[in-house]
């Protein structure tokens, strides 16, 4: 059992999170209680060994698919579908959290801090102009991979509510 806590962001347009882990189950939600998503994963297999996560945040309309895969070594998956989606691709080790969700020209960096004993994963995601700090808090045996895979998916999220509203005003 654990427990994910956190923020994604800063004070003014970051993101909230908050997700339990039970029997292979991830639940919880991001955001607030009126724009905020859902999130429900399952994973099967062994978190020491190999695993697959899959599942969904959001809702049925507007929610994405997540799909990932953990080979002893790095997780490799995709947030969203086919055509509007990422690539997500994580490792950890030495006390970080590295990788990359997103291509190559559309897409952001992941670096992240991790101290085991203190349960604290911090860092950025993104670069300096458009990139997000990330704060969270790892309670119990909740997987730093999949925190961390949240914690793309909060971002990924952010930039596409971003670039939603971006075109609607010179549209006329």
């Amino acid at each position: 059992m654990g427990r994910l806590l956190g923020r994604i962001g800063g004070t003014f347009g970051g993101r909230d999170i908050r997700c339990d882990y039970h029997d292979g189950l991830v639940e919880g939600r991001f955001g607030g209680a009126v724009f905020g998503r859902d999130v429900r994963l399952q994973i099967t297999g062994a978190l020491g060994g190999r695993f697959q996560l899959e599942g969904r945040y959001g809702g049925a309309v507007e929610g994405k698919d997540v799909s990932a895969e953990f080979d002893g070594s790095q997780l490799v998956g995709r947030i969203g579908g086919g055509i509007v989606g990422n690539d997500v691709s994580l490792e950890a080790g030495s006390g970080q959290v590295m990788g990359r969700v997103g291509g190559d020209a559309i897409g952001f960096d992941v670096n992240l801090e991790y101290d085991e004993a203190a349960g604290r994963l911090w860092g950025r995601l993104g670069g300096a102009f458009a990139g997000k700090d990330a704060n969270l808090v790892l309670e119990g045996d909740f997987p730093v991979l999949v925190a961390t895979l949240l914690a793309g998916a909060v971002v990924f999220q952010m930039h596409q509510e971003q670039h939603a509203g971006s075109g609607a005003a010179g549209s006329h």
